[in-house]
């Protein structure tokens, strides 16, 4: 009965048949609002969720304030409004700086735009209070090897390793990145003219393929598509003259339906994850491709007549063109730019 209330005080205000009333609220508002927003939360009714949420912020009431926050931006990012959840997420940063939790979104935000710049400065403040948190150094390995700074990479996937030697992901980072290095110090070892150096660089080399080898052929044997961890695999057993572990990627790889690696075939860099393209932001989205549309909207055709025009192009018409513009413009740039929180 207190729920079926709730909403009824809720909703009657917003009936049309009321268009233009003003109803009273008290100091229990923002408690009735709030719990009408978890508990439809907690029944999956995430739109009015997000509805009540965002009313409850509006409320500028304190109490439940910052989870109110947190459970919005879940609730948006389950009814796909980026737009809106983006937005709370800026607000929630700049009211609650030291939050943990905000500070890990805009980490994930930043990282899944390619923004590693951004997204270290926040992982830097996520792990001045937690530096022992495992998902926090994943990503720090992450941004190291999208940086290509492999080095700093194999540190923290090392120490994770030693942690949780059977966990295939660090496995798959720490092989390439062992990989990756042999790789480098190779082509630094063909690069250079002194005998000093290029005797350093191929012992390093050796080092890294050495030390690749068996997390990739455990990686092989579980990963589902292990394409990249093969050809890494057979070039490593190239360089170290190999030639039995060579031919048996090189095998896998024709079963695989892929091509083979050459015997002196050029080994080169390999990345667990591919590089991130910089993300435009849907304020950026709808300046460049929405605007330019409207505009060509507005403008009046050779033949329109001037009435038809003015009819077209009054208030009315020019609100339901922006509407339609911009609600196409966030479906397509979700289409790209879908964002997993995870």
């Amino acid at each position: 009965k207190a729920l079926a209330f709730t909403f009824l005080y809720l909703e009657i205000p917003k009936l049309g048949t009321f268009s233009g009333e003003t109803f009273a609220t008290d100091r229990n508002y923002p408690n009735l609002v709030y719990y009408a927003a978890s508990e439809s939360y907690n029944s999956g009714n995430f739109d009015k969720a997000v509805e009540y949420l965002n009313d409850y912020i509006n409320t500028n009431d304190l109490t439940r304030r910052r989870d109110a926050m947190l459970y919005l931006m879940s609730a948006c990012h389950l009814t796909q409004e980026e737009s809106l959840r983006v937005q709370i997420l800026h607000q929630s940063l700049r009211e609650y700086p030291d939050y943990y939790p905000f500070i890990v979104m805009a980490m994930q935000e930043a990282y899944n735009g390619g923004d590693y710049v951004t997204a270290q400065s926040y992982l830097d403040k996520a792990l001045a209070q937690k530096p022992n948190e495992m998902e926090l150094l994943n990503v720090q390995g992450k941004i190291h090897e999208q940086l290509n700074d492999y080095e700093k990479a194999t540190q923290i996937y090392e120490k994770l390793n030693s942690i949780k030697p059977d966990v295939l992901e660090i496995n798959e980072h720490l092989s390439l990145c062992y990989y990756n290095l042999g790789v480098m110090n190779f082509n630094l070892a063909l690069n250079t003219t002194k005998d000093s150096e290029m005797k350093h660089y191929k012992d390093v080399a050796e080092t890294y393929f050495n030390r690749a080898v068996p997390l990739l052929r455990k990686v092989v044997d579980f990963e589902k598509k292990p394409v990249k961890y093969l050809i890494a695999l057979a070039s490593s057993y190239s360089y170290l003259q190999n030639k039995a572990g060579f031919d048996e990627a090189n095998n896998k790889l024709v079963m695989l339906g892929h091509s083979t690696v050459g015997k002196d075939e050029m080994a080169v860099v390999i990345n667990a994850e591919e590089k991130k393209e910089k993300q435009e932001t849907f304020a950026q989205y709808v300046e460049r491709e929405t605007i330019s549309r409207y505009k060509e909207w507005y403008r009046q055709g050779q033949f329109e007549e001037e009435v038809q025009y003015k009819k077209r192009t009054d208030d009315e018409g020019c609100r339901e063109k922006m509407k339609s513009l911009l609600d196409e413009a966030e479906r397509y740039y979700l289409s790209l730019w879908g964002i997993v929180l995870t």
